[in-house]
């Protein structure tokens, strides 16, 4: 048995460090570990930590400081580089522990916070992550209004985060003074307050599907060429979907562009694509049913 071997390997999977909790499991002695600190074969970084490979690249910094602080959790803009949110300035690698802990780590931004909740983090890759929601949250105490309002417009365009996540995270640490809040409650309160359709339309666009007769149909089907993203309704036999366009995320053009890509890739795969507005579902629902009638009665293509 390789010990150094067995302990390198699982360095280099935590950003090149091992925790001394990890050493003593391996089998090494206080003695042991204490020759390979003085002969320069491991180094100190913090207390209970050791670097035994010399770390590059912001996420290598983060596998690092998450393995060796004390439950850290990957935050801001490291985790929305996890995430692959958009329009999220470049930033140092960002880790959050609980603000009983002062922690340091050479090349991380340690944040101290005590609202972090369980719904506010998930599992990436072995790494513990804050979710998109609670990212966008803490991004807010970074960036003016006008630069969140686009983070979160993405984030909602693209489903990574829905309007009752973004306001369930924004209940659970508001508190006066801290820092976001402000900045969040505002963005929120412009998409709930002047444009609440987000969620109405579709629910209002089911009760029209429901009450026409129409054959059985799924929510948020997957797609089947691109598992990750989701038709708002699919009848699935027939290979048609409907989407339900809500303006004000369907205004910005690079979400347009978006869903204009994703309905040619469903024309090449098989599947039509009916798109609904707002208007549609309360002026003319009777055209709704029509439209999707008239396209469940056609053969599908191919």
């Amino acid at each position: 048995m390789n010990v150094d071997a067995d302990l390198y390997a699982v360095a280099a999977i935590q950003g090149g460090v091992i925790r001394r909790s990890q050493a003593f499991e391996a089998g090494l002695t206080r003695h042991q570990i204490d020759s390979r600190v003085k002969a320069g074969r491991w180094v100190l970084i913090v207390r209970g930590g050791y670097r035994l490979i010399e770390l590059a690249g912001e996420m290598e910094l983060v596998r690092a400081a998450a393995a060796v602080l004390p439950s850290a959790v990957v935050s801001h803009s490291s985790a929305a580089r996890i995430h692959r949110m958009s329009f999220v300035p470049i930033a140092r690698a960002s880790v959050t522990v609980h603000a009983s802990k002062t922690h340091k780590f050479s090349g991380v931004r340690v944040v101290r916070g005590m609202d972090m909740k369980r719904a506010h983090v998930e599992d990436w890759g072995g790494l513990v992550v804050t979710t998109v929601a609670r990212t966008a949250f803490d991004l807010a105490g970074d960036l003016s209004q006008r630069h969140l309002a686009v983070i979160v417009d993405e984030a909602l365009a693209s489903r990574r985060a829905t309007l009752d996540e973004l306001d369930d995270v924004l209940r659970d640490v508001e508190r006066k003074g801290k820092p976001g809040v402000r900045a969040m409650r505002s963005v929120l309160n412009a998409r709930t307050g002047s444009d609440p359709r987000q969620t109405k339309l579709e629910r209002i666009g089911l009760q029209i599907l429901k009450s026409g007769g129409l054959p059985s149909f799924e929510v948020e089907h997957p797609i089947p060429w691109r598992p990750d993203r989701r038709y708002d309704v699919a009848f699935v036999p027939a290979q048609v979907a409907i989407e339900w366009d809500s303006f004000r995320w369907h205004s910005q053009e690079r979400v347009f562009q978006s869903d204009r890509e994703r309905d040619r890739e469903a024309i090449e795969h098989g599947w039509r694509v009916l798109r609904f507005t707002w208007k549609d579902v309360t002026e003319s629902p009777d055209s709704v049913l029509h439209s999707v009638r008239r396209l469940l009665a056609l053969p599908s293509p191919g």
